[in-house]
């Protein structure tokens, strides 16, 4: 199983427009991104030139981690998003069970700046191959650098991160409600909305570490398998709790885009 990170960049603001960004979620991840260029770039094949280009795909070493996770090579995943909003509160009223606090739901409409993928394969510094992306290795990191940027999962991730939010926050009785408060609360909706989607992500991950023995054993039909990913059965297996919102985008039968997609996994 690969890991797999989400980080968000968020840039609220409810009256103000130059508020400064500031981080709705962090997880644990290097703390600086591989340089961008990699000899390997130039000489990779055009179907995992446009995967690179799509996944913003960086190479790095980090024999430490690698040994940890007795790994050879493994992914991180981020999710990165900004986005600016406007909100209505609605009326506060006394907590029901709590009278020293202040409870109000607020709205928000929010309007997106930028949604896009970082993916960073980290390979043991002593690791070489006469051409490294004809191993298996790179064919399986790739594998999942394809998952992670299926046409199917970026429609999910535009249409789960512009849904307006509603969310209740509380604040002590003799105190006023602050921006800071509200700012809190629509990041945690946010956070967790990507929460959501990564673990969508690393559930489709880990069908293909599974079905491939971590990339040690060649998948019998491909084309079947990373066609099924995505769909509402495989949705609803792994209880994803925004199955409401996509469910319209969920396709019966994979679209030529998404074939196209994953023929870049087999173009010379």
């Amino acid at each position: 199983m690969l890991p797999l990170h989400a980080f968000a960049q968020t840039s609220p603001s409810s009256s103000a427009d130059d508020s400064k960004p500031r981080k709705s979620s962090t997880i644990d991840f290097p703390e600086s991104r591989p340089e961008a260029n990699h000899p390997w770039f130039e000489s990779a094949p055009s179907g995992m030139s446009k995967l690179i280009a799509l996944g913003n795909v960086r190479f790095g070493t980090d024999d430490e981690r690698l040994r940890k996770a007795r790994k050879q090579a493994f992914t991180f995943f981020r999710i990165k998003a900004s986005y600016r909003y406007k909100y209505t509160q609605q009326d506060g009223r006394l907590e029901d069970d709590d009278p020293s606090q202040w409870v109000a739901v607020i709205d928000a409409k929010l309007r997106m700046l930028d949604i896009h993928l970082e993916h960073d394969v980290y390979l043991q510094s002593g690791w070489q191959a006469t051409d490294p992306w004809d191993t298996a290795l790179l064919k399986h990191e790739f594998d999942h650098v394809a998952i992670s940027t299926d046409p199917r999962f970026r429609q999910f991730l535009k249409q789960l991160l512009q849904q307006p939010i509603e969310c209740t926050v509380r604040w002590p009785r003799d105190e006023q409600l602050t921006s800071a408060i509200i700012d809190q609360a629509i990041n945690a909706e946010m956070a967790a909305r990507i929460h959501e989607l990564e673990r969508l992500v690393q559930a489709q991950y880990d069908r293909l570490d599974h079905a491939s023995r971590d990339g040690r054993n060649t998948i019998e039909d491909r084309e079947q398998f990373f066609h099924s990913l995505y769909s509402l059965d495989s949705i609803r297996e792994c209880h994803f709790l925004y199955l409401d919102t996509v469910k319209p985008l969920v396709q019966d039968r994979p679209s030529k885009e998404v074939r196209e997609h994953f023929s870049l996994l087999m173009t010379p």
